[in-house]
């Protein structure tokens, strides 16, 4: 499995093979170096093709490729699915959280590459 990530921590930028099964990534969300309570949080994921407005074409939520793993302590998992879109490509991804309170941030974004694969 070839799969090439890079963070700064808010950016998140993949490459991989279209189709194959994404490892299982956690994050840990903090505000001011403190861990963000997750209790009662949604957590959603997209990727839309680069270029065309609006498309998204893979989705994930909680109980589909999303975890919360530890509420109290902010961290959560994404991963351990495949990344079934109809073609490779280039797509901006990103992971929003809405907390428990309705206050909605975007944890995570960058450029999520697929190159199509062979078989």
């Amino acid at each position: 499995m070839s799969i090439t990530a890079t963070t700064d921590g808010t950016t998140f930028n993949v490459t991989m093979r279209r189709g194959d099964t994404l490892p299982v990534w956690t994050f840990t969300v903090t505000e001011s170096g403190s861990p963000v309570d997750l209790t009662g949080a949604t957590i959603i994921a997209g990727w839309k093709r680069r270029g065309l407005n609006g498309t998204i074409e893979l989705s994930k939520s909680l109980g589909d490729g999303i975890e919360i793993t530890d509420a109290a302590n902010g961290e959560y998992t994404v991963g351990d699915f495949d990344m079934d879109v109809a073609e490779g490509g280039t797509f901006d991804f990103e992971i929003e959280i809405e907390l428990a309170d309705g206050e909605r941030n975007t944890d995570v974004s960058g450029v999520w590459t697929l190159t199509q694969d062979v078989v």
